[in-house]
């Protein structure tokens, strides 16, 4: 039986320029998961796409996955019993109306969270993923194998996990243009790779 290694590639903040990598993925036939701020309009400067809402529905035709980061991208840990409420389930509803389908997946600003905001998580989402190394004991701490660090390292990461028996990684990025996405994404998929969504991902890991 084929060794199948499911690399699920991740997006945060949900910026302008993430449209047009996915329109590069949605070319290689790759779907990824985008998690977007949707109560905000840019973010350190940059625009998002809850400023041209028209991408983000073209980006889920393409068949990626989108996700909440929540309204307005707060450490959760901060925040009172109600706001926490309403970042999770506004940002949910908000994406719902514009998608027309359930919002799956929750991405925890900063990484942050503890068992108080895993709770409200499990509330209004199927999972959430942090951004630290290693997954958790379930599906409301996936965690990410490689984020932060450029396509390099995590060529390199995710190939010598592939190489080495790995049965998946999930991969996390912020900023990335598309001609090294284009160039990276096609020589895994010629390696053995195999991308799938975070929710799919959730599903095989969390059964």
């Amino acid at each position: 039986m084929k060794h199948i290694f499911n690399v699920a590639l991740t997006f945060d903040d949900g910026y302008v320029d993430h449209a047009p990598v996915a329109r590069v993925l949605h070319e290689l036939e790759i779907r990824a998961t985008f998690f977007l701020i949707t109560g905000l309009k840019q973010l350190k400067g940059r625009p998002l796409l809850t400023s041209h809402p028209e991408l983000i529905r073209e980006m889920s035709e393409m068949g990626h996955e989108i996700g909440s980061h929540t309204l307005s991208h707060p450490n959760l840990l901060n925040t009172t019993d109600n706001q926490l409420e309403e970042e999770l389930r506004e940002s949910k509803s908000y994406l719902q109306a514009l998608l027309g389908h359930e919002i799956l997946g929750l991405a925890y600003p900063y990484g942050k969270f503890d068992e108080r905001v895993k709770n409200a998580a499990a509330r209004h989402y199927k999972y959430a993923r942090k951004d630290h190394r290693h997954g958790g004991r379930d599906r409301y701490e996936v965690g990410v194998q490689c984020g932060y660090r450029g396509l390099g390292v995590c060529s390199l990461w995710t190939t010598l996990s592939m190489l080495t028996g790995g049965s998946g990684a999930t991969l996390l990025f912020h900023s990335i243009s598309t001609i090294p996405v284009r160039v990276w994404c096609r020589y895994l998929k010629a390696i053995g790779a195999h991308f799938v969504t975070l929710s799919e991902l959730v599903d095989i890991e969390y059964p």
